[in-house]
């Protein structure tokens, strides 16, 4: 689970890049002008959407059922799924692996 957590955690933050980088008015006229490049953005955000909802909720999931920390860090890792969504979810995951409990 942490290996997959992982995975789509960092695939989710690369699509979300790729279309961040979309907000510039040069990168944008020349995907627009390709005709791939529309194709490979909508792509890259139908994956993105699925790579930061899914991982979110296998945090949750592993949070609610394996995690095995103070009863503070318990609280706090909590705190930060509920309140920090899908950022709270890509820390969650991309911490070192020696904070994650198997």
């Amino acid at each position: 689970m942490v290996r997959f957590g992982r995975g789509l955690s960092a695939l989710g933050i690369l699509c979300f890049f790729i279309l961040a980088s979309l907000s510039s008015a040069f990168v944008r006229t020349a995907v627009s002008h390709m005709t791939v490049g529309h194709w490979a953005a909508s792509i890259a955000g139908a994956i993105g959407s699925v790579c930061v909802f899914i991982p979110w909720a296998l945090a949750v999931y592993h949070w609610g059922t394996r995690y095995e920390g103070s009863q503070r860090s318990r609280r706090r890792w909590g705190f930060g799924l509920t309140i920090g969504g899908f950022v709270g979810a890509w820390i969650y995951w991309l911490r070192p692996i020696s904070q994650i409990q198997q």
